[in-house]
């Protein structure tokens, strides 16, 4: 019985090696997460001038866009993952806008996501910028997929 508490005892600290070593390379842009509840994140980006455009692309293919029309900076965005889809609910100055692609949930024991959300949380919007990114990477480094938002 004493032998099954110390191997107990010894295995929780080599777990928490191997999980952390299975997130090498993700290191996101932190600076612009408010809140994360879940599954659901929240971000906020000032931005030096108003957003006119953004748009969704999945694995390089435009799934969702939309105009936007306001005088006002900044960008709020709520990812919110369903069960075979993906929503981003977007306040860009004073407009409300919604975002969503077919994205279904990962069940693959073997591929994980790595999160990215923006270069910085103060954008220059002069190009198209990707302010939130999910790419899905097998073990072995192959890419599963990508959803990214971008905005200009």
């Amino acid at each position: 019985m004493k032998w099954m508490l110390l191997l107990a005892l010894l295995a929780a600290p080599l777990g928490l090696l191997f999980a952390d070593e299975r997130r090498i390379g993700e290191q996101p842009n932190r600076d612009s997460v408010v809140q994360q509840i879940n599954s659901v994140t929240v971000l906020n980006f000032q931005t030096d001038k108003p957003i006119t455009e953004m748009r969704l692309t999945m694995n390089g293919k435009q799934v969702d866009a939309t105009t936007v029309r306001t005088t006002e900076t900044g960008l709020w965005l709520v990812i919110v993952p369903m069960n075979e889809r993906m929503e981003v609910q977007i306040k860009a100055g004073t407009e409300n806008h919604l975002l969503t692609a077919k994205w279904p949930m990962l069940l693959d024991a073997m591929t994980r996501e790595q999160k990215s959300y923006g270069p910085c949380k103060t954008l220059t919007l002069d190009k198209w910028i990707e302010v939130f990114t999910i790419n899905r990477i097998t073990l072995e480094g192959k890419s599963r997929g990508s959803l990214k938002l971008e905005i200009r």
